[in-house]
C-alpha cells in the first residue's frame, strides 16, 4: 500500500516543479487633468510611442514579462522619460521624479502582475 502513495508524491513533487511562475509587469499613464494630452514615452518595454489621452483615460504604455515569481518591483523601472503636452506646453516626467502608484497581484494561474501608474494632473 505505500508503493502507490509514494509514487503519487514523486508525481505530485515532479509536476509542482515543471510548472513556472511567471511575473508580469504593466505601465499606465492616466490622464486626470481636465484637458486632452498627447504623450510619448521613452522605455525599451513601450506597448507605444506616442498616445492621444482623453481627460480621465487610463493608456496602458509600457509591458514586460519574465520567468519567476517577483514579489517586489520597482515601478520606476517601466520608463524612462514621459513626455506631454497640452495644447503647446510640454512638460516631462523622468522616472526618478515621478510619483508612481502601484498594485500587485496574483491570478488564479499563479502569474504575479505588477500594475504601475504614472498620473497626470
Amino acid at each position: 500500500m505505500k508503493t502507490p502513495l509514494f509514487l503519487t508524491a514523486i508525481a505530485v513533487i515532479s509536476f509542482a516543479s515543471c510548472t513556472k511562475d511567471t511575473t508580469e509587469y504593466n505601465g499606465f499613464v492616466k490622464n486626470s487633468s481636465s484637458e486632452t494630452i498627447e504623450i510619448t514615452v521613452v522605455s525599451e518595454n513601450s506597448l507605444l510611442e506616442t498616445a492621444t489621452v482623453q481627460s480621465g483615460e487610463t493608456v496602458k504604455v509600457a509591458f514586460s514579462t519574465e520567468n519567476g515569481d517577483y514579489e517586489i518591483y520597482d515601478c520606476t523601472s517601466f520608463f524612462d522619460t514621459i513626455y506631454y503636452s497640452t495644447g503647446e506646453n510640454t512638460s516631462s516626467i523622468y522616472a526618478e521624479n515621478a510619483v508612481i502608484g502601484s498594485e500587485s497581484l496574483v491570478g488564479g494561474d499563479g502569474t504575479r502582475v505588477h500594475n504601475c501608474t504614472v498620473e497626470i494632473k
